[in-house]
């Protein structure tokens, strides 16, 4: 029998805005395990995590043997040593627990084989369902023993404001029985269609769109699979007025964009780096504002409505584009 025993580390407490954290370290024989709780202000238990010292990716293989079945002098002629103090191994999260505010549990997550499961409850701490996704980041819903695969929960979609945009979902029925999808969504400017029906073995697809009206929002979509239970996707829009397609070479050209009333312009660039130099109907240069990332936002609410002349100046060629823009 192993020898074991217990290690509480004194100053292994710690209180953080109002929160207190105990770790428990147990060492047992090649290993060490932790049990993190943290509590609230009140002394609840919000959250347990459990940790252990292993190889970070002990399921690897390397001539035909895993790593985490290797010796450490396996593992030095391969050159797969990381550290000089405990080479193999290094802290891995195991699984982690969060709890509602009285006590039940809320959703618990286990990390084996490279995979995620996470078993998520409602609010009367009923599972629901158990979502795995694994290493190549496909998702699988266990509804009562079913499995539907999707290829991922969240989407990114990005869109001129005016525009509609479009986004695809797709559903695998890994199971014998038919399954029947019904949508809803929190925004009122998504389209969906009402249902979906999946025979077993079968697949679908959902395309979500939405009118573009905003720079940045997220749209959830609830799907309820009937007799089973309810899950949300998310779909994560990034809108903008202006590309770099809309600048030319025409100073004079006439204004392309009315903006109305808008706090900001958004500009999404197809590269970094750029600068972007505001010029009013005097002839007056009002601004010069550095455009660094992809999407950028410009305030405008700064300046006097009006007629704008904007010069995209590239930092690397030193090439100048226009658009003329009213506000």
């Amino acid at each position: 029998m192993k020898y074991l025993f217990l290690l509480l580390v004194a100053g292994f407490s710690a209180t953080v805005f109002g929160q207190k954290t105990d770790t428990l370290v147990i060492d047992l024989e090649n290993q060490r395990q932790w049990v993190i709780k943290t509590y609230d202000a009140e002394g609840n238990v919000r959250a347990i995590i459990y940790q252990s010292s292993r190889l970070q990716d002990d399921t690897t293989v390397i001539d035909g043997r895993r790593l985490g079945d290797m010796s450490a002098e396996d593992l030095f002629m391969r050159g797969v040593l990381a550290s000089v103090k405990d080479p193999r191994k290094l802290r891995v999260t195991d699984s982690t627990y969060t709890f509602f505010y009285n006590g039940k549990v809320d959703r618990k997550t286990f990390f084996r084989d490279g995979a995620t499961y996470d078993y998520i409850y409602d609010e009367h701490w009923k599972l629901q369902y158990v979502e795995k996704i694994d290493r190549d980041r496909t998702t699988y819903l266990f509804l009562r023993d079913q499995s539907l695969v999707l290829a991922d929960l969240s989407i990114s979609l990005e869109g001129r404001i005016g525009d509609t945009v479009a986004g695809i979902f797709t559903f695998s029925n890994q199971s014998a029985e038919t399954l029947l999808l019904r949508f809803s969504s929190n925004k009122d400017g998504v389209i969906l269609p009402s249902s979906l029906t999946l025979p077993g073995g079968g697949s679908g697809e959902l395309r979500p769109r939405w009118l573009v009206t905003k720079g940045e929002e997220i749209a959830v979509l609830t799907v309820n699979v009937a007799g089973h239970s309810t899950f949300e996707l998310s779909v994560d829009y990034d809108g903008y007025h202006l590309t770099e397609t809309d600048f030319g070479g025409d100073k004079k050209a006439a204004p392309g964009l009315e903006l109305g009333e808008v706090p900001s312009l958004l500009l999404r660039l197809s590269s970094a780096e750029k600068l972007l130099k505001i010029v009013n109907e005097k002839g007056e240069e009002v601004a010069v504002v550095s455009v660094p990332k992809i999407l950028n936002v410009v305030p405008l609410d700064q300046f006097p409505r009006g007629e704008y002349l904007l010069t995209l100046v590239d930092l690397g060629s030193k090439e100048e584009k226009y658009c003329r823009i009213k506000y």
